[in-house]
């Protein structure tokens, strides 16, 4: 816990020195976020693998949004032009964690199943995690002037990142002797 306060204090003092406009967005989503990961953690114990994963992805997402690098966001940034941005390898690692989240909150529900089984679940959860994210993202470009979110190209950019990490996470998890449902 103590590594995602730090996170979210030295991503909110970035933010306030580089892109303050931003800040109060950020700081309501997050703190939603991070509510919802503790009161379903309290219910389910995610494994240690999900909650680092979680609470690396609060600092690359902050960084992404709040610092701005030669006039831009990190997140607009190419890594590989013009095939991957910041954006894109955020999206992916982090709704890959989701979807492997989603596996860990459902484990108790499911009955032990099959490596296909705990792939879908992983790419669904993390794909529709994302899709609601995305719908997020377009809320906040109808209330507010300035943002980060981009348009519509990035937001498919975004949901093809969400299922490619999504399934990556899916791969992973289904490729293990034993899945956890």
């Amino acid at each position: 816990m103590g590594f995602v306060a730090a996170s979210f204090v030295g991503g909110i003092a970035l933010g306030l020195a580089t892109k303050p406009g931003s800040v109060p967005i950020y700081i309501g989503a997050m703190l939603i976020a991070i509510a919802l990961v503790l009161l379903i953690d309290s219910r389910v114990q995610f494994g240690k693998a999900v909650l680092w994963g979680l609470a690396l992805w609060l600092p690359a997402h902050l960084i992404g949004g709040l610092w701005v690098v030669d006039g831009e966001v990190v997140y607009a940034h190419w890594i590989l032009k013009p095939v991957v941005r910041y954006d894109n390898l955020v999206h992916a690692f982090g709704f890959g964690v989701a979807g492997l989240a989603t596996l860990e909150a459902m484990r108790r529900s499911v009955a032990p199943g099959s490596r296909a089984v705990a792939f879908l679940i992983v790419w669904f959860g993390g794909m529709a995690i994302g899709a609601v994210n995305e719908i997020v993202e377009w809320i906040s470009t109808k209330v507010q002037t300035v943002n980060n979110v981009g348009d519509f190209e990035n937001s498919m950019r975004d949901l093809a990142a969400n299922a490619i990490g999504a399934a990556v996470a899916g791969w992973w998890v289904a490729r293990r002797d034993q899945t956890p449902v």
